[in-house]
């Protein structure tokens, strides 16, 4: 991917990573620390690149923009563990506005925007969906998924608070999750959403087959009782470390088909 002027481009190979074609280290070196998130040179030469555009902004007394853009070109062959930890360092150095593609058909351009980080720590709908949702095992897995959660206080009123939110958020939302991994004859697949509206009605649903997904999947999208959820055209995906980039596009595309926005978490090992 070739950046154009004043446009922040990341270019993830397997053997290499380079941002602005200034290559930046050994892909296999760089992402190879189970537990950080934080890709030290990428954050490094992201960070002198954003304390540049500051200062040219205030020389020029402009506004310094908080809500900057990347595009990521990542190999297909690459597993998630680096394309989680590629954004997730982007968006340390408050790049939220992520446009990425995998492989080398660049006419399938994903995106994710990562929160703001005037939203961290803030009690939302979304982000007490999100906790639960993150926090749960995924189907019989005794793997739980790791991501910058929210520390909610110790408060009492705090917690009353979210116990009433927790209550509401169920009614409104239907939390899709899934994950998938792979088995002797390809990927099993499973699905987690609460259909029900109460705090525990989250149920799991496993399909050997994509076929099988997709078939539910409609059928969500068909029942008229859901049609109001706020998150109604929301999903998460969740992954092992381990998961090919060239098995996770086939699944977002056939997601951005069904209109759906999609968010990503990863499973720890």
């Amino acid at each position: 991917m070739t950046p154009k002027p004043g446009e922040i481009v990341l270019d993830v190979k397997t053997d290499e990573y380079s941002l602005n074609k200034k290559v930046l280290g050994k892909t296999p070196v760089d992402f190879s620390n189970d537990v950080n998130l934080l890709v030290i040179p990428l954050d490094e030469e992201l960070k002198r690149i954003r304390s540049i555009e500051q200062e040219e902004a205030l020389r020029a007394g402009q506004p310094v923009d908080e809500l900057l853009s990347i595009r990521i070109r990542f190999d297909e062959n690459l597993s998630y563990d680096v394309f989680y930890k590629s954004i997730a360092t982007a968006g340390f150095s408050a790049y939220t506005k992520v446009q990425f593609v995998l492989g080398t058909d660049f006419k399938n351009v994903y995106g994710w925007n990562l929160p703001e980080r005037s939203q961290f720590g803030s009690i939302s709908c979304k982000s007490i969906i999100e906790h639960q949702r993150l926090m749960q095992k995924i189907a019989g897995n005794q793997k739980e998924i790791y991501r910058p959660l929210k520390n909610f206080s110790d408060n009492e009123n705090i917690k009353e608070r979210i116990d009433r939110m927790r209550i509401e958020c169920a009614k409104k939302n239907i939390g899709l999750l899934l994950s998938f991994y792979s088995n002797d004859d390809g990927f099993t697949y499973d699905l987690s959403l609460n259909e029900t509206g109460l705090v525990d009605g989250r149920k799991f649903h496993t399909f050997e087959n994509m076929d099988g997904l997709w078939k539910f999947i409609e059928d969500i999208q068909s029942k008229f009782d859901l049609r109001d959820k706020e998150d109604k055209d929301e999903i998460v995906i969740a992954l092992k470390n381990d998961v090919l980039l060239k098995d996770l596009e086939p699944v977002i595309r056939r997601l951005k088909n069904y209109g759906y926005k999609v968010q990503y978490a990863i499973i720890s090992k």
